[in-house]
Parts: C-alpha cells; sequence; structure tokens
C-alpha cells in the first residue's frame, strides 16, 4: 500500500498541495478526518489522519519533536522546499521512510534537540548568534528574532562585546535585544539566552572576580532579566588564577544570576584548570569549527567536550564566508565535496557544511551567524542530511589537503 501524505490541518494541507504539486489535475483528494485514522510517528509524535494524496508521488511527513516544524519525505527526485509562511520544511527522497535499510556506514540522523551539557536545558542543535545584531531598530530587531524562533531554532547565543566597532558600541547586541524581550515579554518563555564576557579593552581580557561580578550584572541589566540561562567566559585570562574565576562564576549560579557556566576559545589545559576548581560542571565549549578549521576534531578539544560531557559550539561555523566563497585550493577542494552532498539532498552548500559539523559524535550546535532570515531558514536544511563514513571522510580528507594515514 503506497503511503499517503499526512498533515495538521486543513489550511496546511492546502498550503502544501500548492507548492508540491505542479498542475490543478495532479491533485486527487482530501480525505475526511474521519477516514483512515492510521497514524505515522517520528519519536513518538503522531502525525494525521488527514491525508494528501496527489496522482505522481508518494509522500511521507512527521512533526519534528519540538513540534514547530513538518517534515516531508518524497519518493521521487532529491529537490527540497522551504515553506516559511506555515512554518514546514519539506525534504524530498524519503528522509525517514517507513521501511529504511541502512547501510553499516551511515552515520546517525541529527537529532533536532539536545542536552545542553549537565544542565539538563534542552536546546535546538543549531544556534543563533548575534554579532552582527545591532545597528538595526527595535522593530526590525523583533522581526528578525521571531523569524529566527519560527525556522525552531530556541537557543540565542550574544555577547557584550557584540556591537562594539572599535571606537564604540560595547554591549550594543544586548542592549538591543533586551529591548525586544522587554517589548513581548513571552518571547523569553520561547528561548534560550547564552551569552559572554571577559574582554574588557583596551586590556583586553579580565575574568577577575571583581570583573566578571561587573560583566554578569551589566549583562543582565542590558537584557533586561534576572537570570541567563548560559554565561560564558569569552576569552581565556592567563593572568587570573582559575580558582579566583572558579569562586566568582560559582557565587554568580548560587546567587540566580546565571544557570550555568560555559567557556569560549579555551585550550584543554585551560578547561582542565577551571574544571578542578568548580564545583560544578563546565556545561558548554565554544571553540571555531568549519570544514575549514577541523583543529578540534583532530586535537583532542572534541574528545575533551565528550568526556566531560560539555556541548560544543560551533563559532564561524562557515569560516568566516570561505565555505561560500573559497579564496584557495584548499578551500575549493572542500567547497566542491560539500557540493556533492549538497546536490545529493537538494540543499544548500552552506546547509550542507552545518550537517558536516553536526554529524560529528561529540554533537557541535553550529551557530549561524547570518542575519537575514531566508539564509537561517536555509541553514535548517542540515537537519535533513544523512551523512555516511565515506562522505564525511570524503570532506575531512579534503579538509586537510592530504590523504588520511
Amino acid at each position: 500500500m503506497q503511503d499517503r501524505f499526512y498533515a495538521a490541518n486543513h489550511a496546511i494541507r492546502l498550503k502544501l498541495y500548492a507548492a508540491i504539486c505542479s498542475a490543478p489535475q495532479d491533485y486527487l483528494e482530501i480525505l475526511p478526518e474521519d477516514r483512515d485514522a492510521s497514524y505515522h510517528f517520528h519519536n513518538g509524535f503522531p502525525i494525521g489522519p488527514n491525508v494528501i494524496e496527489t496522482k505522481r508521488e508518494t509522500y511521507i511527513v512527521w512533526f519534528t519533536p519540538n513540534r514547530t516544524s513538518l517534515f516531508l519525505g518524497l519518493n521521487c527526485d532529491r529537490r527540497a522546499l522551504w515553506l516559511r509562511d506555515v512554518g514546514i520544511i519539506i525534504c524530498r527522497d524519503s528522509i525517514i521512510p517507513k521501511q529504511r535499510t541502512y547501510d553499516m556506514s551511515d552515520l546517525p540522523n541529527i537529532s533536532p534537540t539536545r542536552q545542553l551539557g549537565q544542565s539538563g536545558i534542552e536546546v535546538t542543535s543549531m544556534a543563533w548568534g548575534m554579532w552582527r545584531f545591532a545597528g538595526r531598530d527595535v522593530a526590525e530587531a523583533a522581526r528578525l528574532v521571531h523569524a529566527v524562533l519560527d525556522c525552531g531554532i530556541t537557543l540565542f547565543d550574544t555577547a557584550d562585546i557584540y556591537g562594539f566597532n572599535g571606537t564604540d558600541g560595547f554591549g550594543d547586541a544586548e542592549s538591543l535585544f533586551g529591548e525586544v524581550l522587554s517589548k513581548d515579554k513571552g518571547l523569553r518563555d520561547r528561548m534560550i539566552v547564552a551569552s559572554k564576557g571577559g574582554i574588557m579593552l583596551p586590556l583586553p581580557y579580565d575574568s577577575s572576580a571583581a570583573y566578571l561580578e561587573t560583566a554578569i550584572d551589566a549583562t543582565l541589566s542590558r537584557l533586561a532579566l534576572d537570570t541567563i540561562a548560559l554565561w560564558q567566559i569569552h576569552r581565556p585570562d592567563i593572568l587570573a588564577h582559575p580558582q579566583e574565576t572558579a569562586r566568582a562564576l560559582e557565587k554568580a549560579v548560587q546567587s540566580g544570576k546565571i544557570q550555568c557556566v560555559g567557556v569560549s576559545n579555551f585550550t584543554q589545559s585551560q578547561i582542565a584548570a577551571l574544571n578542578h576548581f568548580l564545583d560544578q560542571p563546565i556545561v558548554s565549549t565554544q571553540p571555531e569549527i568549519s570544514a575549514l578549521r577541523i583543529d578540534p576534531m583532530e586535537n583532542g578539544e572534541l574528545d575533551q567536550a565528550m568526556v566531560m560531557d560539555m556541548t560544543p559550539l560551533a563559532w564561524s561555523p562557515l569560516a568566516g564566508g570561505r565555505i561560500a566563497s573559497p579564496d584557495d585550493d584548499r578551500a575549493q577542494a572542500v567547497a566542491k565535496e560539500l557540493d556533492r552532498i549538497a546536490e545529493t539532498f537538494g540543499i544548500s552548500r552552506a546547509a550542507t557544511a552545518y550537517s558536516w559539523i553536526m554529524a560529528h559524535p561529540s554533537r557541535p550546535i553550529p551557530i549561524i551567524g547570518s542575519q537575514r532570515a531566508d539564509r537561517v531558514a536555509d541553514a535548517m536544511d542540515a537537519m535533513t542530511v544523512q551523512w555516511n563514513r565515506q562522505d564525511w571522510y570524503a570532506v575531512l580528507v579534503a579538509a586537510r589537503g592530504v590523504p588520511l594515514p
């Protein structure tokens, strides 16, 4: 019996039909809700029983676990389509069909959510970064925040230095974000907010207890929040004793100002030293990771993250634009391999680059840096890629520039 297309309600079914059928004659029927009460399940969430069928093609659809989007699998070609107006991702070629035989080399499917280290906080497997968020008015900023949430992203990463232009602007990104949150109180419950501090120009780094307390208080004030889910030391201060830093962080947690602690741009030894003096876990580490910056995959950083149950947050996952615009032979080789996979799944090179990072067993969360809603939506196609070892290692070999030993 052919698979049928299960949808959530009549309005969405009609929009989906309009999107996937090239001509009205392709339409067969929308069955009444009381007919064919069979359900399709994905991660325990039922779909249906409403049905759409077309003459030419076979469809499967399912909710993502956060129930904010629908995925569609199609046994036809490998194109993909994002319906932004109804919050639905259409992913062709049956990403998760009812019956599928997996090759032994297939890597696990990318989960839409994961735990933030040992915090018990659930976050989306992709985050949105606010490095270039400042410089727009509150209305535009609010539209962008809503667009990101509509894409299904709940982890928002900012920092006190975001907005600084070399002369002024320190704290501007947090302040603007705080205005958005203040004008729409309901937003706060829809997201996990993370920020960073510890850069005090022109010093430039300060992780002393006195400065960290001041920095955390200032961040809370700018964001108009009483507490922040994740606060990270932005850059290591080699002049601060890790015991002093640990005591300051513990005090902030105990007072309820922050819920959990992370680090950014720390070496493995710096993480180990801070962890030695902390009475609570470091739940995240934020290194630069991309298909053109693979050091954390080979130097032990991501191994340490797995051992310590830290969530890696990957900044600059598109290598500062070099994934999109390769500037040397190595970057072009990586782009070629990414394009091969992108064509297979009908998605962009950028989305494929995000998914390559996410396929690592430490489950890094790439931080999307784009401030364009359409590019954020495009990035979500990363969730649809089914990597195997051969394809994943082909990108790694291109990135290394030499064959595997």
